[in-house]
């Protein structure tokens, strides 16, 4: 697997074409009484989280600029995902935004190895994060209403294919930010 750093060098990220047309925005249904049970999450203990970090929407930061995405960066429980889009059906590399896995830097690119250790945000006793504070898929996570089928059957109306489709317009201050952001690891402040 080549380093971030060697795919900056030999101009890798530079050959992907990003195109920001097309871009969609979804309605999301904030409504914590639907959405959430806390009771039924602390029993399944948070089996999706332990996978992976939650999708963010662009509509989760107040400033998408290249300045007020970096603080955000910079807090270290972000990662900027480069995803390929073909497997959502949505042509072209694609990059988003997600919660950070706890064992993986803040650029994630093709073939880096997969988390171990699920989000970073989830301690014993669940979510560091209030309701109105987490990523969209994770405000918008459904749990399962059965606990044998935990985590086969919670789903989320907010996955992958929706945030790659709302981060399409946002292409070029992820890819700055990228760049800038390289191998850089910044320590998780929450």
């Amino acid at each position: 697997m080549r380093t971030f750093e060697e795919m900056l060098k030999d101009g890798f990220l530079d050959r992907i074409i990003y195109n920001d047309s097309g871009a969609r925005h979804y309605k999301k249904d904030d409504n914590e009484a639907k959405n959430c049970d806390y009771e039924l999450c602390k029993k399944c203990g948070g089996k999706c989280c332990r996978l992976c970090g939650c999708e963010f929407s662009p509509d989760d930061f107040s400033d998408l600029s290249f300045e007020g995405l970096l603080k955000e960066i910079e807090k270290g429980y972000i990662t900027l995902e480069l995803v390929d889009g073909d497997q959502f059906y949505i042509a072209g590399w694609i990059w988003h935004v997600r919660m950070r896995n706890a064992d993986q830097p803040i650029v994630v690119m093709p073939g880096t190895p997969n988390s171990k250790k699920g989000c970073i945000a989830l301690k014993e006793d669940g979510c560091v994060f209030d309701y109105k504070h987490r990523p969209a898929s994770g405000r918008l996570l459904i749990p399962a209403r059965d606990e044998r089928y935990f985590h086969w059957e919670c789903h989320t109306d907010y996955g992958t294919r929706e945030a790659l489709l709302e981060w399409k317009a946002h292409q070029k201050v992820l890819h700055d930010l990228a760049k800038f952001v390289g191998d850089k690891n910044y320590p998780c402040t929450i």
